[in-house]
């Protein structure tokens, strides 16, 4: 473990050989890091710009209903959404203010994760020296920030799957900076702080207020067990939470209480939450194996391996590092030495390295981080010892736990993992660059050494994973949408998708309405058409949640003038195909009210090949 002590983060080991007199002036480090991270983002903003976010799944959502509540919209009371309120009124207002395009989001959310990577550095600096803290934001930026590691988008912070987990990563990074702020000062205006961070997390998803709600209330039992402040002094500054963040939820009952019955605005108000105890949500293979839990002692298998292979790599370049003890220069070549030995013989089975599944060993270094940090905090009697900072050795790892309960088994980096597993890819990568040269230079070894054998080994990493990258954004080669809302996706759907859109422009009114099954509401928003249910999907999810009955229902009660069915295989919910395998009713009352125009490609939900057809309603012909 580094030295915990604000004061010694800067301080070079004296092993080193280096001297203060050598040391570069703060302004210049600073201007350097800065430099170096928004070079990365440069460059990853380069390949992937205008190629974030999927053409059907998903994000269409995160555009359609900002735009919809601006037209006078309410949500849940005319938009069915299974989140909480925040994202798509934040949303609202960026559309509001700058616009209604594609690209205001998208620059809106770019300025949200540059200031997630400010969080992240300043989170790191607590338990971290400058160059682990940086090494953290570049891990972000090109293994997380973003990313596309599969054909479709909505991987990334610019275009994620749901805006709430964009959100609320934020709020929860606040929190955390916040929860710092007050073990540092003892000032109650952090806990409020916290608190209201807190609550405004509640407004987004479960995972997200769980992450938060357990991390404030593990900090104030750890700092509480710590410091002894008193029962009364702890009950109190657990209060100041609570109140705190009672506020957010409770203002978005009362504003949404204007538009629907109280009783309807608070069901709605708890959001995801109240849908995560859904039997048939918890009980599909979707899900079980998006959090590991289908083959458990495989997934702590894959885990095992993959862990005990990166720490025989790290032991191995501390060992070498903790026998170099020779003057700077000598150092240095070893350090050279080193980093060519680990590029070179990951080179070499670059192949055969399962670069996906490495992320899935931090579900055993977490916990055991964590572990580590509180015996060291145990050890630390003396007064003035236990500092902020040696309990954050503690509150970090175990924030990265929280974060990424949903898929612990399954902590990859693509999915959900973006998200969810970035707290922990932080803090092993702060880990391996920071706190490991630091034992071995506390050893009389050399930091550089061990510094070198880690970040070659974190860079091999993410050559992987910046290729897969940049491989899928080259796929994303036809263009989709006008002007501001323009994008690129792959040619299959893109190009048929594109075909339908001016169908439907060609044939349609401005005015008349449309609806998009089983899923598909990007269409909507780009041609600026709006399906006149509150729904937007027609998935598995969605059905299971809301119920096909009130579908059908919504469906008899305001149809729409048009309908189109894009094909989309479901396999992963464990039922392929709309109209065969789920939805059928909803299938039914179609084919009963409407008629076919026409299609483009295969027949949906009849092949494999991506089609579309355009059904309009029977009245209108």
């Amino acid at each position: 473990m580094p030295q915990t002590a604000q004061t010694n983060h800067d301080a070079a080991p004296q092993s080193d050989g280096l001297t203060p007199g050598l040391h570069p002036p703060s302004w210049l480090i600073a201007l350097i890091q800065i430099f170096v991270v928004a070079a990365a983002g440069a460059y990853m903003l380069h390949h992937g710009w205008d190629r974030w976010n999927d053409i059907l799944v998903d994000f269409g959502r995160e555009l359609y209903f900002p735009w919809q509540i601006l037209q006078g919209k309410v949500l849940y009371r005319d938009l069915a959404s299974i989140n909480g309120p925040l994202s798509p009124y934040v949303n609202a207002v960026w559309f509001s203010v700058f616009g209604v395009s594609l690209r205001t989001l998208i620059l809106c959310n770019l300025a949200i994760t540059a200031g997630i990577v400010w969080m992240v550095y300043l989170l790191m600096r607590t338990v971290a020296d400058r160059f682990a803290a940086t090494c953290a934001c570049l891990a972000f930026v090109f293994l997380c920030g973003f990313s596309q590691y599969g054909l479709f988008g909505n991987e990334n912070y610019l275009a994620p799957y749901c805006h709430e987990a964009l959100h609320g990563c934020a709020l929860n990074l606040a929190s955390v900076l916040c929860l710092h702020r007050f073990l540092r000062s003892l000032r109650p205006v952090w806990l409020i702080a916290t608190g209201l961070l807190v609550g405004l997390t509640f407004l987004t998803k479960v995972e997200m207020f769980a992450a938060a709600a357990a991390t404030a209330g593990g900090t104030l039992l750890l700092h509480g067990w710590a410091s002894r402040p008193g029962l009364v002094a702890w009950l109190r500054r657990v209060s100041l939470v609570a109140a705190a963040a009672a506020v957010p939820p409770v203002v978005a009952l009362t504003l949404l209480s204007f538009a629907m019955p109280a009783r309807e605005a608070l069901l709605n108000v708890l959001g995801s939450s109240r849908h995560a105890f859904n039997r048939q949500v918890r009980s599909n293979i979707y899900f079980q194996v998006v959090s590991g839990t289908d083959h458990p002692a495989e997934s702590l298998r894959i885990a095992a391996v993959t862990g005990l292979g990166i720490a025989a790599l790290l032991a191995a370049v501390a060992l070498i590092a903790w026998r170099t003890r020779l003057p700077r220069w000598g150092q240095a070549l070893v350090a050279a030495g080193v980093a060519g030995a680990v590029v070179g013989g990951l080179g070499a089975a670059f192949d055969r390295v399962p670069w996906p599944e490495l992320s899935r060993s931090l579900c055993l270094w977490m916990p055991g981080l964590a572990l580590v940090g509180l015996a060291s905090l145990a050890r630390a009697r003396a007064p003035g010892e236990q500092t902020p900072e040696r309990l954050m050795l503690v509150i970090l790892p175990s924030f990265a736990i929280a974060m990424m309960l949903k898929m612990f088994l399954r902590s990859t980096l693509n999915h959900y993992g973006f998200v969810l597993a970035m707290p922990a890819l932080m803090v092993f990568v702060v880990a391996a660059t920071g706190w490991l040269p630091a034992l071995v230079a506390r050893r009389g070894g050399s930091s550089a050494v061990a510094r070198a054998g880690a970040v070659a080994a974190l860079a091999m990493m993410t050559v992987f994973h910046v290729s897969l990258s940049n491989q899928n954004h080259l796929a994303c080669n036809t263009p989709v949408g006008e002007g501001a809302d323009r994008f690129y996706a792959p040619y299959d759907p893109a190009g048929r998708v594109n075909q339908l859109m001016g169908k439907i422009r060609e044939i349609t009114k401005p005015d008349e309405t449309l609806a998009v099954l089983p899923e598909g509401v990007m269409i909507n928003y780009l041609l600026r058409r709006t399906n006149p249910t509150p729904y937007a999907f027609f998935v598995p999810t969605d059905l299971w949640i809301f119920g096909e009955e009130n579908m059908v229902l919504a469906f008899a009660a305001r149809p729409p003038d048009y309908i189109a069915m894009v094909h989309k295989d479901t396999s992963n919910f464990g039922l392929p195909y709309f109209g065969r395998h789920y939805g059928q009713s909803l299938n039914m009352w179609v084919q009963t009210h409407y008629g076919e125009l026409g299609g483009i490609g295969p027949k949906p939900f009849t092949s494999p090949e991506f089609g579309v057809t355009l059904w309009r309603r029977n009245d209108r012909q």
